[in-house]
């Protein structure tokens, strides 16, 4: 009897330790690699910030004299002011479109509610280029929204005070943040009851006194966090004054990636940034400082079921329908001008024609291009999908001290701006000799790719009942069964959506690769070098299939989350109408 209690203690122990060895040994291959990828180039470039620049090379001793370069720099001070100035015009407008958008979703909707959603999130695959490009198309001297005022007869002259200014950079900002900012927002509103608002108005209190004290109170903390995420992003951009800033809308975001690739200034363009991101982090500390005092980030009213949306709010709706047409038209635009017979980029329209997809397949150029974003974007998904799913499985079966610094490190790469991430891999790649190809490319998007698949990962996971896991274990299923039989089918569908949201991000994304690729090209930088010699009615064409390619994806997305929440309520459902 003794022996077989003490055969039991021997079987508890081991299993004890493999549920705390099992996750932390998934989540390492993870780990090391961002501590490689993204810890390493962090480190390495902040050392390059003390360090002094030579003839193509970087040495000692350790000085401060960049940082006060910067700081003394008259230039530096005024593009500093112009960053200020465009990300708090940006967030401040993003917020105050957005928040009404938000409101009338989460409690006006009704069954339009899902509809409005997708076309709001679809907007978001539009890609960063196409979108600053559409604004440059719209806004210039010839342009679509100056050839149309001419055409009615409503001017003589261009007004040329709409692009090339701080003005046409903030236009084309809101534009690309609102999405993500009415989708934040949205789920702030989401545990907040209509039973509070409609309380408030049965006792009297009117439109402002309601907002003023019973829904800005509640959403504050993703309202506050909004504004960050637009605000420093905002800040921080540097292509976006490149092509519609001109000398008066220029940012310390440009300068910083001049001196790096420009000047090949490594320290220079170091102490910029650190600076920067020092700014940047005063801000949030500030905020989150002023969050606590007023408490209000701890209010709480968390519904079981959703109330069904009653209210009516017709400023909401006029706010919505104007944020569609806004973030539509220009996309419209794009894709219509792709078609246009004569290639001008203004009105009127002269009939339809296929030359320029014909013009543009037949180059070398771009079908190169198109098959390194290919084969990239395929590359890194592949790869997010085995290193994420393992981590977030052990991240969200993690009992050890273990789990915060793991979840700090994954999620940490959000958090910074595309800026900061490309010139710090390229530093590093610079100091550690490996030569800058599709290959850096992958390494790069990697680590800027496996935070978005790891969020959707984790969620899924931690909707599963452990209780299914436990007692396959407790039949004798290894670990590895347990997952393959029993935790795959459940969580496959998200899975398969957060892989083609992967492809999507690394297919498009052009911030990092700028600094990464080298003499490479992908399908993004293939535009920015089109956008730079001159504007050709084929960008117009290039941009229309990408923003195909993107939003396909996009749906296979969407189409997959939506069968898996379908799956799960059809999995629950006899269980709950047991209870």
């Amino acid at each position: 009897m003794t022996a077989v209690a003490h055969e039991g203690a021997r079987r508890a122990t081991w299993r004890d330790r493999e549920l705390r060895a099992g996750p932390i040994a998934l989540s390492l291959p993870a780990a090391l690699g961002l501590l490689v990828l993204f810890v390493a180039p962090l480190v390495t470039f902040f050392v390059y910030s003390f360090l002094t620049a030579g003839l193509f090379a970087v040495s000692g001793p350790v000085t401060l004299e960049n940082y006060k370069d910067v700081v003394t720099s008259g230039v530096n001070g005024t593009l500093a002011l112009n960053s200020f100035y465009v990300g708090l015009a940006a967030a401040t407008v993003t917020i105050l479109v957005a928040l009404p958008i938000a409101y009338w979703l989460r409690y006006c909707a009704g069954r339009s509610q899902t509809t409005v959603l997708f076309l709001i999130t679809a907007t978001l695959f539009a890609s960063y280029l196409v979108r600053i490009y559409a604004w440059r198309t719209i806004l210039g001297e010839n342009g679509l929204l100056n050839s149309g005022l001419r055409e009615l007869g409503l001017i003589d002259d261009s007004l040329g005070f709409l692009l090339f200014n701080r003005f046409a950079v903030t236009v084309a900002l809101v534009h690309i943040f609102l999405p993500y900012v009415v989708l934040v927002l949205y789920a702030g509103f989401r545990p907040i009851s209509p039973a509070l608002l409609e309380g408030a108005q049965d006792l009297g209190g009117g439109v402002v006194t309601r907002w003023r004290k019973v829904v800005l109170p509640l959403i504050a903390a993703p309202l506050v966090t909004s504004f960050l995420f637009v605000f420093i992003l905002s800040a921080s951009d540097y292509v976006t004054p490149q092509f519609l800033g001109g000398t008066s809308g220029a940012m310390l975001g440009r300068r910083i990636q001049e001196a790096l690739t420009g000047q090949g200034n490594f320290p220079l363009g170091a102490a910029m940034a650190f600076l920067m991101l020092a700014a940047f982090v005063i801000c949030y500390l500030l905020t989150a400082a002023g969050l606590r005092t007023l408490r209000l980030n701890r209010i709480r009213f968390v519904e079981v079921a959703p109330a069904p949306a009653n209210q009516r709010s017709p400023f909401a709706a006029a706010v919505l329908v104007l944020a569609l047409v806004f973030l539509f038209v220009p996309l419209v635009v794009v894709v219509l001008f792709s078609f246009h017979k004569t290639g001008a980029l203004s009105f009127p329209f002269q009939g339809f024609s296929t030359r320029w997809y014909e013009e543009v397949f037949s180059s070398f150029e771009f079908r190169q291009a198109l098959k390194n974003s290919a084969i990239v974007a395929s590359v890194v998904a592949a790869v997010t999908l085995v290193l994420a799913t393992a981590a977030a499985y052990g991240l969200s079966r993690m009992r050890s001290r273990f789990r915060a610094p793991m979840s700090l490190l994954f999620f940490l790469p959000i958090t910074l701006p595309g800026l900061f991430l490309g010139i710090s891999m390229l530093v590093f790649f610079s100091r550690i000799d490996l030569k800058l190809s599709l290959t850096t490319v992958v390494l790069a998007h990697l680590v800027y790719v496996f935070p978005y698949f790891l969020l959707i990962a984790v969620a899924a996971l931690d909707r599963l009942d452990p209780a299914l896991e436990e007692s396959a274990s407790d039949l004798g299923a290894s670990p590895w069964v347990v997952f393959r039989r029993v935790t795959l089918p459940q969580i496959w569908p998200l899975l398969v959506g957060a892989t083609s949201l992967a492809f999507a991000l690394s297919f498009d994304e052009f911030i990092i690769t700028f600094f990464v690729i080298g003499s490479d090209s992908t399908l993004p930088m293939y535009i920015w070098s089109s956008l730079r010699r001159t504007v050709d009615p084929s960008i117009n064409t290039i941009s229309t299939l990408l923003m195909a390619i993107t939003l396909l994806l996009w749906v296979v997305t969407f189409v997959f989350t939506v069968h898996s929440a379908r799956s799960r309520r059809r999995a629950t459902a006899p269980l709950l109408a047991e209870a």
